[in-house]
């Protein structure tokens, strides 16, 4: 389908593929890094 298109409007959306993509990716590298984070302390429910 997308290589039925003119050659301009490919050009044309090349910027917004990839912007779309770099946020992808960014998405899941930081899905990934909070994932892997070792569950933190509470101490906001500690009784004193």
């Amino acid at each position: 389908m997308i290589v039925q298109l003119p050659v301009e409007e490919l050009v044309a959306l090349r910027p917004k593929v990839e912007e779309r993509l770099d946020t992808l990716t960014m998405i899941e590298v930081a899905e990934t890094q909070f994932q892997s984070r070792e569950p933190e302390e509470d101490i906001d429910n500690e009784e004193a």
